[in-house]
């Protein structure tokens, strides 16, 4: 009885493990090819961006052949349709790809709740969003939290807060004092420092806000304050 079991169920085995190292595969075949056409997309017709990367994010999100729905990758989805920002003029199709970019990323948050950079990146879309609101701080203190000295999220802060003050938004002192440890680590992060530079050094207004939070000297040397 067990032999004729296991005849029937060897078989049935293999086959599901050849099945998802078929997908595994193909998963990563999507996820080279979409990558690939968002780097294209960049370096082309800024009118043809949204199209193409539309087209990337339907490779990532597919139906198997068994008829199930897969999502191969939801971060560099998300991140996806974050890039599409400022290539759309229309403001509610505009929110829609943020608000999907940000349910994705909350969704990636339930398989790595201790990743501060998607905390980051989920209350950098709020901000893009114009929702300066409880639930942004919430992440904004969970990004903190999980990633006090992660370079992601230093990055991520620093152009959180590069968009809410150009764009007029309060901010409260708690999340300055958040923002301004972010931005002090970020400045000589052999990781980020380069990039924050090129952000942030722009005499502009949001460089001089930023300056005024600082008070390391070395970081206000790296963001060029008088």
């Amino acid at each position: 009885m067990f032999k004729t079991i296991l005849s029937y169920l060897l078989p049935t085995l293999l086959l599901c493990l050849c099945f998802a190292a078929w997908q595994s595969f193909d998963n990563a075949r999507r996820e080279d090819k979409a990558l690939a056409m968002i780097e294209s997309a960049k370096k082309g017709d800024p009118a043809n961006y949204e199209e193409q990367a539309l087209k990337a994010i339907a490779l990532l999100n597919y139906r198997n052949i068994l008829g199930h729905n897969v999502l191969v990758d939801a971060p560099l989805t998300a991140s996806i349709l974050v890039s599409m920002d400022p290539y759309v003029d229309d403001d509610d199709r505009r929110a829609n790809y943020l608000q999907t970019a940000l349910n994705y990323y909350l969704a990636a948050t339930k398989l790595k709740p201790a990743y501060g950079n998607y905390w980051a990146l989920i209350a950098q879309i709020k901000i893009y969003l114009g929702q300066n609101d409880e639930a942004f701080s919430q992440y904004l203190n969970l990004a903190h939290e999980y990633g006090p000295h992660n370079y992601m999220v230093h990055v991520n802060l620093a152009i959180l807060a590069q968009a809410m003050i150009n764009n007029g938004m309060t901010i409260s002192s708690e999340q300055r004092r958040i923002i301004s440890h972010h931005l002090r680590y970020g400045l000589v992060h052999r990781k980020s420092a380069s990039s924050l530079r090129l952000l942030l050094v722009k005499q502009d207004a949001a460089q001089q806000e930023m300056c005024r939070w600082l008070e390391d000297k070395t970081a206000r040397g790296k963001l060029q304050c008088a």
